[in-house]
């Protein structure tokens, strides 16, 4: 019963996969988040946010062209795969015939990097509830001067958005390949808002 009375109050509910290393000996992993905004961001160039003197831990960058896809196992209940792509591209063919893939279509997108790399991927996803948080934080922050400094027919329409404006928010662990020589998502987590009672 405590349990569902903190669940109840924080109506915030953050989960992560047991995720076992890549087979490759992969050893440098990372957190990420993505949120679809909702509205988009009038801009015709992505934005990337400069670090701050202290940098701050997470790399904030918005993005009109993405869409994001979930890949899904027919067969059996697992995980999610989730990754974005070029809206004005096909999405990616499933690695395997047992995977089907849902497209959801964004406006723009928000993605926050932590800088920080972790020895595995258990390390990365640890207290990732606190660090969507962090995130919604900066990326308010953030919105909230973008809205001060847009002229007045575009401000309107931008809001310092909190995770209680968003249903889902999809965090992720990749890692560097040591073999491929770039970085490829290792597993999916979610992040959403239970609805008050």
């Amino acid at each position: 019963m405590d349990c569902f009375n903190r669940l109840a109050k924080n109506s915030f509910v953050t989960l992560t996969p047991d995720t076992p290393p890549p087979a490759c000996g992969a050893t440098r992993f990372r957190w990420s988040m993505h949120v679809s905004l909702p509205f988009p961001l009038p801009s015709r160039e992505c934005i990337v946010t400069s670090s701050s003197a202290p940098p701050i831990p997470y790399e904030l960058s918005i993005h009109n062209h993405f869409d994001r896809l979930l890949l899904v196992s027919k067969s059996q209940p697992s995980w999610p795969r989730v990754i974005l792509f070029q809206k004005d591209k096909d999405p990616p063919t499933p690695p395997d015939s047992d995977l089907s893939y849902i497209r959801e279509k964004l406006q723009s997108t928000a993605l926050l990097v932590e800088r920080e790399e972790y020895g595995s991927p258990n390390e990365a996803f640890s207290g990732a509830g606190n660090k969507v948080i962090a995130c919604f934080e900066i990326l308010a922050d953030y919105l909230a001067a973008y809205q001060r400094n847009a002229p007045y027919l575009v401000s309107w329409q931008i809001y310092p958005i909190s995770r209680f404006d968003v249903g889902a928010v999809y965090h992720t662990v990749d890692h560097f390949c040591p073999k491929a020589g770039h970085r490829e998502l290792v597993a999916s987590a979610l992040t959403f808002t239970l609805p008050a009672s």
